[in-house]
């Protein structure tokens, strides 16, 4: 089979391997194309695996995606070469693309495979990276997106929003500092002084970079936590009860083997719900 043209055009587009942590993705990725009203665009490469058996997990993966949403389009193509170079192919054209946290190789539940960090680092759209939730935590209740204006975070901030509306759940933005470079004062100020001018300098620059998007989304409920910490210690101490989390990345990257920060890698490693990291492309 191979891509009729256009087929992955604005579609959730999700790689499947025949790992249960890829049908966790596609589950994940039909959910989405309901909620936003497109199609979804299987993709698997052949890499490591002959016609006849792609033929039965690309089969398997449209069985499952026609049980959840019978009313949604469902495309499909096999590619030649790695899952990592066709989902990024795919990524130029697509809205999201959806993977596993890891796949068919991976050997330790939260342990994070190479396609998905190699996909988040080099996709031109956002990517959902899904691993299966842990059982007996709290209900998902969040949406938990990281601001940082030095780790171009407006798109991320704008998609986090778009998500929360959709999803009808509160959003949580959080941002995390740990210098004083905002400071700007001079002379002698004491230490209580010096601290509560951070902190309230901290909170502007947050505020500036959520400008805007309340008025978008008026109906979405939004809570802010400024706080010293590390940026991942901070994203993931209060996404305990996120549905999801979304990073920015910084466009085009310094190095594009790495995804935008160590801040990025940390979360997509450790964190126990979906995080879709969302390159900045507007300026």
């Amino acid at each position: 089979m191979t891509q009729e043209p256009g087929t992955a055009h604005g579609a959730v587009v999700v790689g499947v391997d025949g790992s249960e942590e890829s049908l966790v993705a596609l589950d994940w990725a039909v959910e989405t194309a309901m909620l936003e009203g497109r199609h979804l665009h299987v993709v698997h490469a052949l890499a490591r695996h002959g016609n006849h058996q792609g033929a039965a997990i690309v089969d398997t993966a449209r069985r499952r995606a026609g049980v959840l949403a019978p009313a949604i389009r469902v495309t499909a193509e096999f590619v030649e070469g790695t899952g990592t170079a066709a989902l990024v192919a795919v990524s130029r054209s697509a809205a999201i693309v959806c993977v596993g946290a890891h796949g068919e190789t991976g050997f330790r539940p939260r342990f994070l495979g190479s396609t998905a960090l190699s996909v988040a680092s080099a996709a031109l759209c956002p990517v959902a990276v899904i691993r299966e939730p842990l059982m007996g935590g709290e209900r998902a209740r969040r949406i938990v997106v990281g601001v940082d204006e030095a780790a171009g975070s407006h798109d991320a901030i704008g998609y986090a929003f778009a998500q929360a509306d959709l999803r009808g759940v509160p959003l949580t933005a959080v941002h995390a500092w740990h210098s004083s470079d905002r400071l700007g004062l001079s002379g002698a100020v004491t230490p209580a002084d010096r601290w509560q001018t951070l902190i309230g300098n901290e909170e502007a620059a947050m505020a500036e970079c959520l400008a805007g998007w309340s008025e978008k989304y008026p109906d979405v409920e939004v809570s802010r936590v400024s706080i010293r910490r590390s940026s991942h210690g901070a994203i993931l101490a209060t996404a305990g009860d996120a549905v999801l989390i979304v990073l920015g990345s910084r466009q085009p990257r310094p190095q594009p083997d790495l995804v935008g920060s160590p801040t990025i890698r940390r979360v997509l490693q450790d964190a126990v719900c979906p995080v879709v990291v969302v390159p900045q492309t507007t300026h």
